[in-house]
């Protein structure tokens, strides 16, 4: 998980807006504005510099972020980047700006992190576990 405290993702969601406002008013940042819609940063913005700007400027609460927060501008992914099944790529596709790549391998790992350990089960007792609901079954006919 991010270390990164909640002030920090509201500086961010800020400057997102800022840049959206910008970008909008602008025909020629078209493909920038549809990466800052998605939460991407456009390639020619620096953006820890930028979100450090807004945290000088500003005073953010540090109470936990409300769902539409961690909602608006890909948050939720920026606090838990160990949750991605891939790495982000950015495409030339105004509906689809942002594409994650990864093979089956990776997302495989990654689900499996998050699952609670299973042990594995051998064929028997599952035969038995089987065999004792048959016999649970055909008590309750009689």
């Amino acid at each position: 998980m991010n270390n990164r405290t909640p002030a920090y993702y509201r500086a961010r969601i800020d400057v997102f807006r800022q840049l959206q406002t910008r970008l909008s008013k602008s025909a020629e940042d078209n493909m920038n504005l549809v990466l800052v819609r998605s939460g991407v940063f456009p390639p020619d913005q620096d953006e820890q510099e930028s979100i450090k700007e807004y945290l000088r400027q500003n005073q953010y609460p540090d109470t936990p972020l409300s769902f539409t927060e961690l909602c608006t501008y890909n948050t939720w992914f920026q606090m838990h980047p160990d949750k991605v099944c891939g790495t982000e790529k950015i495409t030339s596709s105004r509906e689809f700006p942002v594409t994650i790549r990864g093979d089956r391998q990776t997302i495989e790992d990654t689900i499996g992190r998050f699952l609670p350990a299973q042990k594995p089960e051998s064929v028997a007792s599952l035969e038995l576990e089987a065999l004792a609901l048959e016999l649970e079954l055909q008590l309750l006919e009689l």
